[in-house]
């Protein structure tokens, strides 16, 4: 049986909740469930507010800019042929990755003047891999000249 001390009534649906069914992290008065609710609705209703909002927070550019991008390159991954971005079917996985010059910013954020182009998953994760040494990816190329022996 839970305590009063250790319930919270959520102010979307109502309900007396346990503790630890609202986000620890902020003063939410939203349970988990109907914040999670709200926000698959919300990301559903608004896709493209959601992605823009997205290219503005990390790589400081705007979704006409991405799709600027894209037809520039034919629908295409900059590096390879494929017109599938390749992640699978979710929404957020529908979209080619954008690549930065991690010279310039480091890390996940981009200052926006070093975006490369838009990649695959597949071609975003070689270059990551390779963290974008030319070198390493040389020795790739050279590697698979060789052959089967």
């Amino acid at each position: 049986m839970l305590t009063i001390e250790q319930t919270k009534t959520c102010s979307r649906c109502k309900l007396d909740k346990s503790l630890t069914e609202f986000p620890k992290h902020r003063r939410d008065s939203w349970c988990k469930l109907c914040s999670r609710t709200y926000q698959n609705q919300y990301h559903k209703d608004h896709p493209d507010m959601v992605k823009n909002n997205y290219l503005k927070t990390y790589y400081n550019i705007t979704l006409e800019q991405y799709t600027t991008m894209l037809v520039a390159q034919n629908f295409r991954c900059a590096l390879c042929p494929m017109t599938d971005p390749g992640r699978g079917n979710k929404s957020h996985y529908k979209y080619f990755c954008v690549d930065h010059d991690h010279n310039c910013c480091a890390g996940a954020k981009s200052c926006g003047k070093c975006v490369r182009g838009l990649l695959c998953y597949n071609c975003n994760n070689l270059l990551g891999s390779a963290r974008d040494n030319k070198e390493t990816l040389q020795n790739a190329i050279n590697y698979l000249s060789k052959g089967a022996k």
